[in-house]
């Protein structure tokens, strides 16, 4: 249900957003289908590892150039995995 609340939502958001907006939502729909799979099945390595590459699309959607690796992306590459093992 939430799922489809969401695409609802989103396809509402895509017809009325501008061109600087499309990637941010686009970022921010795939972060919320990635969360919903991973609260389902939080044991799940590929659910987890689907929902911090989203997040980190949406971080750098939000705060950083998309178009240039930078910090953030090396900080997740050694954190995510950090993450998984103290987690299990």
């Amino acid at each position: 249900m939430i799922l489809w609340l969401n695409f609802v939502i989103m396809i509402i958001a895509y017809n009325l957003a501008s061109d600087d907006n499309f990637f941010l939502l686009n970022a921010l729909f795939i972060t919320i289908c990635c969360s919903v799979l991973w609260f389902k099945n939080r044991q799940s390595l590929i659910t987890f590892l689907f929902f911090a590459v989203s997040l980190n699309n949406l971080f750098d959607e939000l705060f950083f150039d998309n178009t240039k690796v930078q910090i953030n992306e090396l900080i997740f590459f050694v954190i995510i995995p950090l993450i998984w093992f103290l987690k299990k």
